[in-house]
């Protein structure tokens, strides 16, 4: 019997887009609600030109249909929600996406990622994707990923704050050594000239 999965994603470019720190998440659950996987991460090198909200959400979509594919979920019906009207418009459209006159042309920075997610949209039984834009019916796993995706930025802005303060200390302490060597033998002139 084939089991009915939910897949809610969100991909988003924190604090600002393009050029921001692209965050993704989503959850999975099955028929009865019971969380099957979540996850959250970084979509491309912080402040990057790839750093975008599109990047982000096909990001969050690859790792959700990835891990429904290695736990041999494909022979179920597989439901999948997202926020960004733009990339399930490519993904219903197909390939009529890539013509330069369609309004969903996909850029070149995503083009990759559509490609990934159509090739492994083939592989499902049976698979449907739906824009999730109801804000007044959201579901109650909407206000989740959000903060998984607000997760991922924080601890990506933390760990750059961090390398940026750890750089900042190494440029202090070579700054100290050369304000060193260049006092010793200036010290060390010193004595000597004094001992005579």
């Amino acid at each position: 019997m084939k089991e009915i999965v939910t897949v809610r994603f969100l991909g988003q470019c924190l604090p600002r887009n393009p050029r921001g720190i692209a965050c993704y998440a989503y959850i999975i659950r099955n028929k009865e609600g019971h969380l099957l996987d979540e996850s959250c991460g970084l979509a491309a090198e912080p402040n990057s030109p790839s750093s975008t909200n599109s990047v982000a959400t096909y990001t969050a979509l690859i790792r959700a249909l990835e891990w429904l594919i290695k736990n041999r979920y494909r022979n179920d019906i597989i439901k999948v929600y997202g926020n960004s009207k733009l990339v399930i418009s490519q993904i219903n459209d197909g390939e009529t996406v890539i013509s330069k006159n369609n309004k969903n042309n996909i850029s070149k920075s995503t083009l990759s990622l559509y490609t990934k997610v159509m090739k492994m949209k083939a592989k499902f039984y049976y698979i449907s994707f739906e824009l999730n834009n109801d804000s007044n019916n959201r579901h109650i796993d909407d206000k989740e990923i959000e903060e998984l995706s607000l997760l991922a930025y924080i601890e990506a802005k933390t760990k750059i704050l961090e390398q940026s303060r750890s750089g900042l200390n190494n440029s202090i302490d070579r700054n100290r050594q050369e304000l060193k060597k260049k006092l010793f033998p200036t010290a060390a002139e010193l004595m000597m000239a004094a001992a005579k």
